[in-house]
């Protein structure tokens, strides 16, 4: 016989064959032994710190078992994209698409990529949502953004994406560098201006990076959208979305990002949904030369 799940997870054995309780054991000898399992278990479990999942107002999610009525709730007719891989496929829904788009499917005209980047944030982090658990052990619940948060989110949530650095960013995160270091405080390969942060919420940043007189050409909206265990070690994460605007294109990027002890550095411990694309060239897009007029 087992009494299951016991102060601490701990399974106790309680077999009444063992020579503990074994029946030619004197009778006040074996009444202390059974008395003593008794106050054992009966003595209170060590108190402990349970961080129940929270989520973003922004989602417009009562409760969390609402999380799957909103992946199969169908998009307006206008968010309705067509994706590829091969095949086309038209998504209506978001669990329709987080299931394509992790099979390999991607935009597939120009026209699907500005809705694609915008509802891969919102499906994949209702999908992160519904897999997250309560933590029991915390160092970023009281993380809030500020004018700068740069200074403490990691590198990897806002720095470019792009093949030319790529390696470097990885290593970054792992030595626990954050934006403002990584960028040289704004200053990324030798840009001449830096960042503009406006905080939106306790949640929430604007960060807009201005390149001389040609005004805002790159910005970035980083959001935390939930907060929890959302990489199954028991510690709590935060789900932070940094949404990208760079020239005419619209990305989105979710990460889950933590730490392992009071004052270590955050770090992305892992990504959900699709990354940008890495081909790209570093910095911000240009904006196009005016056609100079035939002579």
């Amino acid at each position: 016989m087992t009494l299951a799940d016991g102060p601490q997870g701990i399974r106790f054995p309680l077999d009444m064959k063992s020579p503990r309780f074994s029946p030619r054991m004197p009778g006040m000898a074996r009444l202390v032994l059974l008395l003593a399992a008794l106050a054992f278990l009966a003595a209170p479990a060590r108190s402990q710190n349970i961080y129940q999942v929270w989520w973003s107002p922004l989602l417009d999610l009562p409760a969390l078992s609402g999380v799957d009525t909103q992946l199969r709730a169908p998009f307006d007719p206008d968010d309705r994209i067509e994706l590829r891989k091969g095949d086309i496929a038209v998504v209506e829904n978001c669990l329709a698409l987080t299931r394509r788009v992790d099979s390999g499917y991607r935009p597939a005209t120009a026209r699907d990529s500005t809705p694609f980047g915008v509802l891969t944030g919102h499906c994949y982090t209702l999908a992160a949502l519904k897999q997250a658990k309560a933590a029991t052990e915390s160092y970023v619940r009281d993380f809030t953004m500020t004018s700068g948060a740069l200074d403490d989110l990691p590198a990897m949530v806002g720095a470019e994406w792009c093949e030319a650095q790529l390696d470097t960013l990885l290593a970054a995160n792992r030595a626990g560098v954050s934006w403002s270091e990584f960028t040289q405080g704004g200053r990324a390969f030798g840009e001449p201006s830096g960042y503009r942060v406006t905080v939106s919420s306790r949640d929430q940043i604007v960060v807009e990076r201005r390149v001389g007189a040609t005004g805002v050409v790159h910005d970035r909206r980083v959001s935390i959208m939930g907060r929890g265990d959302f990489s199954g070690d028991g510690i709590d994460d935060l789900l932070v979305q940094t949404t990208w605007r760079n020239g005419a294109e619209v990305g989105s990027t979710l990460f889950v990002v933590s730490r392992v002890a009071q004052g270590d550095p955050l770090r992305v411990v892992a990504t959900r949904g699709p990354l940008p694309d890495s081909r790209s060239a570093c910095g911000p897009a240009q904006p196009e030369e005016p056609e100079q007029p035939q002579s």
